[in-house]
C-alpha cells in the first residue's frame, strides 16, 4: 500500500487520480482552496476506497509554502509516510491574446502553475530525504515541448517553465532516493474548461469546441492509465520518466477514426453548440453517444457491369449479381507522429482527413475504417503466456506497436491494386507515416 498526496484533487484530473489511486488500495491526501470543496470530495472518495485504504483532506493553497508544509505533515503524520507526491494544482486562462490578459490572471497562472510546483516540489523532496525515499511527478500542459500554442500565451508559458524545471530537478536529484517524474494528462475536460467555454459567443465556442470533441477525453477515460503507469514507474524506481497520455499515436488514431465516426465529448455536459449534434442520439440514460457517420451515396457500392468486365470479372458472375468490387485492407502505420500540435494545426490536419475520407466515400470507395484501441489486445500463439482455448497461448502483448504504431485501418473497394494505391497517394497521412495496402481475399 502506498500513501499518496495530490495538490488540487477536490475536482477534475485531481479527483480522478485519487479515487484511481484509492481503487487500488493506496492512501490519498487531497487538497483545495476550499474546506467546503474538501469535505464533498471526500464524501464521494470514502466509497471509492478498497482493501482498507484511507483518504483525508486539507484545505492548501499552493502559493503558500508554509501551507504546503502543514499538507505534507499532515499526511505524514496520518499514514506514516509520503512515498507519492503529485503537483497538479492549477490554473488556466485560455483563449485572450497576451494583451487580453489581466495583470491578476498573469499573476495567477504563474503563482500556481509555477511557484504552485516549485512549492510542492521543495517541501516534497525535504520530506522524502528525511524519511529516505519517495516519488514527486509534476504535470505538463499544451506548450511545455515549446510550440507556440494560439490563446494560450500565459498557460503554455508557466508549462515550458515547469518542464524545465522538472528536468533540472530530475537531474539534480540523479542517484538518490527522491525520483522525479513528468505527466502529460492529455486534454480532459474540466470545470474550468467548461466555464471557459460557457463565457465564449457562440461562434467561438463551437470553434474551440471542435479540436477538444477530436482530441479531448472525460476524466474517467485518462485517470485509469495514467495511475497505472505512475504506479509502474514508482515500482521500477524510475526517474526522469514523463507518462504521455496524447501520443502521437492517439492523434492520428482519432485523426483516422474521424473518416467514420464523429466524436462529441461535450454533449454530456451541456454546452450547447457541440460539433456535429446530428451525428448524435440518446441512450436509455438520456446520454447522447456518437453514431457512425452516414454519407451519400452509401459507403458501399456494386461495380457497374462496365467496371466489372474491365476488372476481370465473368459474365455469368455480372449477369447474376453475385460480383462485388475487390477490396482492400489499408493499414496506416505511425512513424514519428509529433504529438503536441497547436489547436490550429490539430485543425488544419484534421480538416485534410475528413476532406480526403469524405471524398472517397463519395466516390463509393469507402467501405469502413475503425482506429484500433490504444495499447490494449491480446496476442495469440504457442509459446510463453496462459492457457486459452484449444491449446493456445494468450499474452497481453507486446503488440507491432512495441517496434512502430498501427493507427488503424480503412477497407477501401478498388477494382486492382494501382487503383487502391492511386486512391491513398494523396492522403495527408503519408506525411507522418506510411500506408500498406493489402488486397482482401475472397471465398
Amino acid at each position: 500500500m502506498k500513501s499518496i498526496v495530490i495538490t488540487g484533487s477536490t475536482k477534475g484530473i485531481g479527483f480522478g487520480y485519487a479515487a484511481e489511486f484509492l481503487k487500488r488500495g493506496h492512501n490519498v491526501c487531497i487538497a483545495g482552496r476550499s474546506q467546503a470543496d474538501v469535505d464533498t470530495a471526500l464524501g464521494k472518495l470514502t466509497t471509492q476506497a478498497a482493501h482498507g485504504a484511507r483518504a483525508i483532506g486539507r484545505v492548501c493553497d499552493v502559493t503558500q509554502v508554509d501551507q504546503v508544509q502543514a499538507l505534507w505533515e499532515a499526511a505524514h503524520r496520518d499514514f506514516g509516510a509520503v512515498d507519492i507526491w503529485v503537483n497538479n494544482a492549477g490554473f488556466a486562462r485560455s483563449g485572450p491574446p497576451f494583451m487580453g490578459l489581466t495583470p491578476d490572471e498573469l499573476r495567477a497562472m504563474v503563482d500556481t502553475n509555477v511557484i504552485g510546483t516549485i512549492n510542492g516540489s521543495q517541501v516534497a523532496v525535504r520530506g522524502m530525504q528525511a524519511q529516505g525515499h519517495g516519488h514527486i511527478f509534476n504535470t505538463l500542459g499544451g506548450g511545455s515541448d515549446g510550440r507556440v500554442v494560439p490563446g494560450m500565451i500565459g498557460y503554455s508559458t508557466t508549462k515550458r517553465a515547469v518542464k524545465y524545471f522538472t528536468a533540472c530537478m530530475a537531474d539534480e536529484l540523479k542517484g538518490s532516493t527522491v525520483k522525479v517524474g513528468a505527466i502529460s494528462p492529455g486534454i480532459n475536460v474540466s470545470d474550468g474548461m467548461i466555464r471557459e467555454l460557457m463565457a465564449l459567443p457562440p461562434a467561438e465556442r463551437k470553434k474551440a469546441m471542435w479540436p477538444i470533441n477530436v482530441l479531448g477525453d472525460h476524466v474517467e477515460t485518462t485517470t485509469p492509465w495514467i495511475v497505472d503507469r505512475v504506479l509502474a514507474d514508482v515500482a521500477a524506481g524510475a526517474s526522469g520518466t514523463r507518462i504521455v497520455w496524447m501520443t502521437g499515436a492517439k492523434v492520428m488514431g482519432r485523426f483516422l477514426g474521424t473518416l467514420v465516426r464523429k466524436r462529441d465529448v461535450m454533449s454530456r455536459y451541456g454546452v450547447p453548440t457541440a460539433s456535429n449534434p446530428d451525428s448524435l442520439a440518446r441512450s436509455p440514460q438520456g446520454k447522447k453517444i456518437p453514431q457512425p457517420c452516414r454519407f451519400d451515396p452509401p459507403l458501399s457500392v456494386m461495380m457497374t457491369e462496365t467496371q466489372a468486365y474491365r476488372a476481370g470479372a465473368s459474365i455469368s458472375s455480372i449477369q447474376q449479381g453475385s460480383f462485388q468490387m475487390p477490396q482492400f485492407m489499408v493499414i496506416a502505420r505511425d512513424q514519428g507522429f509529433g504529438s503536441a500540435m497547436s489547436p490550429a494545426e490539430m485543425q488544419a490536419i484534421l480538416a485534410k482527413y475528413m476532406a480526403w475520407g469524405q471524398a472517397l466515400a463519395a466516390r463509393g470507395k469507402l467501405v469502413t475504417g475503425n482506429k484500433l484501441k490504444d495499447g490494449e489486445g491480446r496476442v495469440v500463439g504457442t509459446a510463453g503466456g496462459r492457457a486459452g482455448k484449444a491449446g493456445a497461448l494468450v499474452t497481453d502483448g507486446p503488440y507491432a506497436e512495441s517496434k512502430e504504431v498501427l493507427g488503424g485501418y480503412w477497407i477501401l473497394e478498388a477494382a486492382t491494386y494501382d487503383e487502391a494505391v492511386a486512391l491513398v497517394s494523396d492522403s495527408p497521412h503519408i506525411q507522418f507515416g506510411t500506408l500498406e495496402v493489402r488486397a482482401v481475399e475472397t471465398m
